[in-house]
């Protein structure tokens, strides 16, 4: 229990500050147009994924209530 704790905070840290850096080096969230604290909420808020090679992860994107972001390899829209 007290290692856990004392781990995964820094983990949650680390993590974090991988996606706001990532998401910081995108136009489409340049702190031309995003608070510095918009892009940490949203960093808050966003999930790491992986996915399979040829796997579809939306077939409807009318219906869809998340954005994805491709952060390594590739994909096809």
């Amino acid at each position: 229990k007290t290692v856990f704790a004392s781990v995964c905070p820094r983990i949650f840290e680390k993590e974090l500050a991988k996606k706001y850096a990532f998401l910081s080096s995108l136009d489409l969230f340049s702190t031309k147009y995003w608070s510095p604290e918009s892009i940490r909420s949203l960093a808050m808020n966003a999930q790491l994924q992986e996915y399979k090679i040829n796997k579809v992860i939306v077939a409807d994107s009318s219906v869809e209530d998340w954005i994805y972001i491709c952060m390594e390899g590739r994909c096809q829209v």
